[in-house]
């Protein structure tokens, strides 16, 4: 289930942010249009060296936009003038400013860029850094609180750090406690009910328990703060906001504040710009939707974002998938090229959602739901479906990872949407690209894991299209192969992959002993690959002689291209063949083995996604192997 929930937060409004940093930038260049005020005014414009007459009386000027002053009384060349092209103005105190500041970027000639041009806040507006001073009130980029005295054991020390013993002082420290970017916590009977009352609490409990964290930037830069709910756990929703003042927290004081971003229930997200060495309170708390337990676990992840194709959705970003080609969903600026939101209900054949290239945002809610999305497939076209989180990418076009403990299914259903054609299951980032046996409209299926997250909830991103399928083509590999076990070896065989349509007569097998590297038995191949998969397959060929190692090998040679040596792979260690076909050539160790002890019907095998041995990773597979059949957890594409 889908529900399109709005929540007035200006973190989770990433157009508005845009706006609003390009409305600064727009007052940076035209603030020549504004009138200065008056000399003896707290907020006049003083000239700078040379520009006062004599008498010492400070001028005030109007710089207009076409570059023209005034004059004003007192001062010859007291006058300020300004363009509003040029790359710089006139700023307070006399001094050139950047048109650039205010921007969120630091560039050339900045120390820092805090997205405003408010002097006092740790970066002035000229973008440089301001002296850091304890005990005046402002919490500034070092301190991490600033109570405006220096008084002991009143919760902020004369270092303007946080005295432990507090809320504040025992948050948990991020800069620490982060794991490979993320933190996992629990928010049960930990207090601090509803710290600071966020201001967009729209599903917050009257007495949620809260966790306070703290961290500092390492860089100026932009930074995201994200919550994942564990699925298994009780708190399937949160809440997120956020402080620079731990001490003085509340609502006035809040800096950001989200529920439910991107109009997924599951996690929640805030932006923010953060100076180097800066510090930032993070409160979470779970909220009641559809039963969510106030209190429970939860995955706190910190990101510095960066630029698109980097595989994080950053500031002003919708999307990014790692990298920056067209056509895939997510445009060369992170912008999405196609995309839809998920329509209930959508859990059968009759009422499934209409696809085409494109990025799905759904929701795989209440327990037990499932969603099927229709795609409309000619012969000559692969399908294509790649699971996301709905938080962020987390994965690429053809990867599969684990989220947590969140387990999916993805599935494509035949015409009938009931037959299966592929099916994956192994992780929450699940891929799936395959042919299909006839022209027409095939559904793909999503839901959660029934044998590792039974009743499930959570939101996702679904990319669904087609491609048009390459024709098969390279050259053929050693795929497969079983050498030793235990008692007597039984079915020792070598498996090769390519191509459908390959003929493999006049091709060899030839097995080579690594003590020496001399060859000691040679098969001669006969047959044509078959297509077993979008074009691609395989041929076994039983090969009773092969030794056990180690080490030794096996290579595969054209014998109607001058003997070339297509493939030439050992097992328990690498070596140089010294006659033979592969003379000269030195073997690639494919790093795994069998013993005396391996089961009978166990192999060694490629497993991945390609259609080129590079594409693949050697496994050893425990019985049943695969012999003349495309390997577990090997797909063809």
């Amino acid at each position: 289930m889908f529900q399109h929930r709005f929540n007035h937060s200006s973190d989770r409004r990433l157009p508005l942010l845009l706006a609003a940093s390009a409305a600064i930038a727009v007052a940076a260049a035209a603030c020549t249009n504004v009138p200065m005020n008056s000399a003896d005014d707290d907020s006049s414009v003083s000239a700078g060296s040379g520009s006062t007459a004599s008498g010492g009386a400070t001028s005030s000027s109007t710089a207009s936009a076409s570059g023209t002053s005034t004059a004003g009384v007192g001062g010859a060349g007291g006058a300020a003038s300004a363009q509003a092209s040029a790359a710089v103005t006139s700023g307070t105190g006399g001094g050139m400013q950047n048109a650039n500041c205010g921007d969120f970027l630091v560039q050339p000639g900045e120390d820092c860029d805090d997205g405003n041009m408010v002097a006092g806040d740790g970066c002035d507006n000229n973008c440089k850094t301001e002296a850091v001073v304890c005990g005046n009130s402002k919490v500034e980029a070092g301190e991490e609180c600033d109570d405006g005295n220096m008084v002991l054991a009143d919760g902020c020390d004369k270092s303007c750090k946080l005295e432990p013993g507090s809320t504040c002082g025992d948050a948990v420290d991020l800069n620490v406690a982060l794991m490979n970017d993320s933190y996992s916590g629990d928010t049960t009977n930990k207090g601090n009910t509803n710290f600071g009352d966020p201001t967009c609490d729209t599903d917050l409990a009257a007495m949620s328990d809260t966790v306070v964290h703290r961290y500092t930037a390492t860089a100026t830069a932009s930074y995201s703060f994200m919550t994942v709910s564990p699925m298994g756990g009780s708190m399937l929703d949160t809440v997120l906001w956020a402080y620079n003042d731990c001490l003085n927290a509340g609502a006035a004081a809040q800096i950001a504040c989200n529920d439910d971003y991107d109009f997924q229930h599951y996690f929640s997200r805030i932006i923010r710009v953060l100076e180097k060495d800066e510090t930032i309170f993070i409160v979470v708390a779970g909220s009641i939707y559809q039963g969510s337990s106030p209190a429970g676990p939860y995955t706190l992840i910190v990101k510095q974002n960066g630029s698109c194709g980097d595989g994080s959705v950053d500031l002003g970003e919708q999307c990014d998938d790692g990298n920056v080609a067209p056509a895939d969903g997510c445009d060369p600026n992170c912008s999405l090229e196609v995309s839809m939101v998920e329509m209930e209900s959508n859990g059968s054949v009759a009422m499934a959602n209409a696809v085409s290239g494109s990025l799905i945002y759904a929701t795989i809610d209440p327990s037990n739901d499932e969603d099927l999305y229709a795609i409309s497939v000619k012969i000559d076209e692969t399908v294509i479906a790649q699971l996301m989180p709905a938080f962020d990418n987390g994965c690429g076009e053809g990867t599969t990872m684990s989220l947590g403990d969140v387990d999916s299914e993805l599935e494509l259903l035949a015409t009938d949407g009931v037959t299966p054609i592929a099916f994956q299951e192994s992780s929450f980032c699940n891929y799936i690209a395959t042919g299909v046996p006839s022209a027409g409209t095939y559904y793909v299926r999503v839901a959660a894991s029934t044998t590792f997250c039974p009743g499930c909830r959570f939101g996702y991103r679904l990319l669904v299209k087609t491609e048009t399928m390459a024709q098969p083509s390279g050259d053929p590999w050693i795929n497969e192969l079983h050498y030793d076990n235990v008692g007597g070896d039984q079915n020792e065989f070598v498996e090769v992959a390519g191509a459908a349509g390959t003929d493999l007569s006049g091709w060899l097998l030839v097995a080579y002993n690594g003590n020496g590297g001399g060859k000691y038995d040679t098969i001669n191949l006969m047959g044509v690959i078959p297509d077993q998969q979008n074009g691609y397959g395989t041929l076994a060929f039983d090969f009773a002689t092969l030794q056990n190692g180690a080490p030794d090998g096996v290579a595969l040679i054209d014998g109607n291209n001058n003997n070339s040596i297509i493939d030439f792979i050992s097992y328990e260690g690498a070596f140089v063949a010294t006659d033979g076909e592969a003379q000269g050539a030195m073997s690639t160790d494919i790093l795994v083995s069998e013993s005396s002890a391996t089961a009978v019907g166990d192999s060694l095998s490629l497993i991945g996604m390609g259609h080129q041995q590079a594409s693949f990773k050697w496994s050893a597979m425990t019985a049943p192997h695969t012999k003349g059949m495309v390997n577990t957890t090997q797909t063809f594409q």
